[in-house]
């Protein structure tokens, strides 16, 4: 047994565990060599600097930045990792303190496998150099001389792909503190596309933004000025969101920022929701393009539902209206106290379609909604109000309004001709199991509500429901039992995805939709529908 022992190379074990536990720590941590340039700015950025350029060449990169450097200690353990001609043991000594340091972006040279280091800091206690040329040994000097802070980093490495590095660096440093330059320019900071945004407030650090089009709610992490991660957060309305949650951890693990925005989700949609509502009281004094209302609006509409700022969101004036003085926009507590009571009871409000024309109606004193069918049911469901068209400016039975109606008929006719026109053949259906999560989801729901009861209600029979490709018309196949084809591009199709998406229980008035009143839902899918509306409003 002795004899045995005496034979084993614990020198050897030593080399195999250092360079072991060097590609592990070089290989974990990143995705790619590509990441490593991006996580030497995540170094500057965390020591304070305030510019950064880098340089991308053909498997060569050059960065330099006005942050605290690297220290003469670390560029001494980094030399001893890179020189194989070393002992075991100072490489494992050094391997150790760089990890306990936190410099694992001098760790991750290792795995990079360069031909050719260059590092260069310099600060007030004076300044260090780190060179290496692949085959050679690794030279450090320094210097007590105090100098401006600065510091260079050159590295060069097969492994070093331009466009890689490049669209790498332009996804993770879009919300960094600092100005990057990159190639000679600056990289675009802040969100893409957005109405409005704002900084986030404490316990909160980054920035909240409303976008344009997003249907959900979505987060970017940052660690020390990059992204790191991101997450949507279901069950809220839409929002765009950079979070800064870098402490003093030095491993750049995304389930641990996940973990560390968790109890903060609350706090950031009740933000979001206060922003949305600064911006809508905007609405009164300045201009804003007609989608921007109607996302804003929509916007509001999901908060109110959510009952986030629901009292302040019912006084924006968000909703498009009409009457005798001309256009405006109208809040929704107005919209409430202008509308009438029915014989049961009921709010009835005056409503127009956007392509209707309000010259054909009687305008009074009573403000007249315009909103299309998906801002009417989300209104309706709201405040309880049920809409009806004004009366019409000619009375029925005159020879100009036959006219009239004889022409929005053909209207109505030629731009649904024009569509068959457009998309003469039924698009190719998807499967199930092609489909988006999301888009599965919505087609159970809307199969549950609508197939259930056709065998006891023949006239609402449909036999299924499909997402086919292209941005057509909705079709229902011919026969007793067609199949109703929802085109996936069409506009009315993703909002009712996005709609139900939200909120399942809007199945029902996007069914409406849908199916363009030739044929209604069936009642039982109205009742489920108010059952779950009162149960979720405490009505």
């Amino acid at each position: 047994m002795s004899t045995a022992r005496a034979d084993i190379d614990v020198a050897g074990l030593l080399t195999i565990d250092v360079d072991s536990e060097l590609r592990k720590l070089s290989s974990a941590q990143f995705q790619g060599p590509w990441q490593l340039p991006a996580e030497l700015v995540r170094r500057a950025l965390r020591r304070g600097a305030q510019r950064v350029h880098m340089e991308s060449g053909r498997q060569r990169v050059q960065i330099v930045d006005d942050g605290i450097g690297f220290t003469v200690e670390h560029l001494q353990w980094t030399a001893s990792l890179l020189d194989a001609g070393q002992t075991n043991e100072l490489r494992h000594s050094a391997l150790t303190r760089l990890e306990s340091e936190g410099e694992l972006t001098l760790l991750g040279l290792f795995g990079l496998q360069c031909r050719q280091i260059e590092i260069h800091s310099a600060g007030p206690h004076g300044e260090a150099r780190l060179l290496f040329q692949r085959g050679q040994p690794p030279q450090v000097q320094a210097s007590a001389s105090p100098r401006p802070p600065q510091t260079r980093v050159v590295l060069s490495a097969p492994a070093l792909d331009r466009r890689q590095v490049v669209q790498w660096m332009h996804n993770v440093a879009r919300f960094a503190p600092a100005t990057i330059v990159l190639d000679g320019k600056p990289i675009n900071r802040g969100f893409d596309d957005t109405i409005a945004h704002a900084p986030l407030l404490p316990p909160l650090q980054g920035r909240v933004a409303v976008p344009k089009e997003s249907d959900s709610a979505h987060v970017w992490l940052l660690e020390h000025g990059l992204v790191t991660a991101h997450i949507t957060v279901p069950e809220a309305p839409a929002f765009e969101a950079a979070v800064e949650l870098g402490t003093d951890a030095v491993d750049l693990s995304a389930a641990r920022l996940r973990e560390a925005i968790a109890p903060h989700i609350k706090e950031l949609i009740e933000q979001a929701s206060r922003l949305l509502v600064e911006l809508g009281q905007t609405f009164t004094n300045r201009a804003f393009p007609e989608p921007v209302r109607a996302q804003v609006a929509r916007l509001a509409l999901q908060s109110a539902h959510k009952r986030l700022q629901f009292d302040a969101i019912l006084e924006l004036p968000l909703f498009r209206a009409v009457d005798a003085d001309g256009y405006r926009l109208l809040d929704l507590q107005t919209l409430r106290r202008s509308a009438s009571r029915d014989a049961s009871g009921s709010f009835i409000a005056p409503a127009l379609y956007p392509n209707q024309k309000p010259e054909r109606f009687v305008l009074g004193r009573t403000p007249i909604l315009i909103a299309d069918a998906m801002e009417r049911s989300r209104i309706a469901e709201l405040m309880q109000i049920r809409f009806r068209p004004p009366e019409s400016r000619d009375s029925r039975g005159s020879l100009r309004n036959m006219l009239w109606r004889g022409f929005d008929r053909l209207r109505d006719q030629s731009r649904s001709l024009a569509l068959w026109v457009r998309h003469p053949w039924r698009a190719r259906p998807i499967a199930d199991d092609a489909l988006t999560p999301v888009e599965r989801a919505f087609l159970e729901i809307l199969r549950h509500e609508l197939l259930a009861n056709h065998a006891r209600q023949p006239r609402y029979a449909l036999a299924n429901i499909q997402l086919c490709h292209g941005t057509g018309p909705v079709r229902r196949t011919a026969g007793v039992l067609g199949t109703l084809q929802l085109p996936r591009e069409n506009p009315e199709v993703r909002a009712a995805i996005a709609a139900v998406t939200s909120d399942p229980a809007w199945v029902y008035p996007v069914a409406l939709v849908l199916l363009d009143g030739h044929v209604l839902p069936p009642p039982a899918a109205r009742n489920r529908w108010l059952e779950r509306r009162a149960a979720a409003t405490g009505r």
